[in-house]
């Protein structure tokens, strides 16, 4: 068993055939008018669409982007929502530091905490929801990176759209293991890496509704996860 796997897989033969097959094309994206610009543009766009209908979601209001991984992809809407200290995001006790530093940096932090099984429920949510002030974010893991648990997405993403609170996912375990369908479930933005699905090294996804870009401040970049 390689149990490196369990933090990155290795690229599938599959994957490492396409990128071989593309490198003698690869050219600049958006940026040339030759041959090989014009096909790894195409290319480009038919890849953020791939990744949008991938988890569920509609090209027509939601938007892929490609940070390295979760974290980076996190840091970019943390960033870009331009949250204060006056703004309050919930998140949770289960979290990965790629779903807990961004927010703190930000804006204030509510976190639910976990019982003793090392799970919460959707009540708590809900309690920490209707605090004041009003939280604009509900940032939870799909999939937890220590014990796998699935919280329920569905009921929370409702409760936080009931009272106009943006949903941030952290999929980075929940996209490899399971279908996603972002549009059932009420998720407005959906975080995940490519290292834990074997695709190559520096690939992630990032699908936003396209509400979200239309204003603000430029990207400001994270690494890690």
């Amino acid at each position: 068993m390689d149990l490196d796997a369990a933090a990155t897989t290795s690229a599938s033969e599959a994957v490492v055939r396409a990128v071989q097959d593309f490198l003698p094309w690869y050219s600049s994206v958006h940026r040339g008018a030759g041959a090989k610009s014009q096909f790894s543009s195409a290319r480009y766009e038919e890849a953020r669409e791939t990744l949008v209908r991938f988890v569920g979601a509609d090209p027509a209001t939601h938007v892929a982007l490609f940070p390295r991984n979760t974290t980076e992809g996190l840091n970019l809407i943390a960033f870009r929502l331009g949250l204060t200290r006056d703004d309050v995001v919930v998140t949770t006790a289960i979290e990965h530091h790629a779903n807990l530093l961004p927010w703190r940096r930000n804006a204030r932090v509510r976190v639910v905490d976990v019982d003793r099984s090392g799970t919460f429920d959707v009540a708590a949510v809900v309690a920490a929801l209707d605090e004041r002030p009003t939280p604009r974010v509900l940032a939870v893991s799909g999939a937890s990176n220590v014990t796998g648990w699935l919280p329920d997405l569905a009921a929370l993403a409702a409760a936080a759209r009931e009272r106009g609170v943006l949903v941030v996912v952290d999929g980075a375990q929940l996209v490899p293991h399971r279908q996603v369908d972002m549009a059932a479930l009420g998720i407005d933005v959906l975080a995940w890496s490519g290292h834990k699905m074997f695709a190559p090294f520096g690939a992630g996804g990032l699908v936003v509704a396209r509400r979200l870009l239309a204003h603000g401040e430029p990207f400001l970049v994270g690494a890690g996860r």
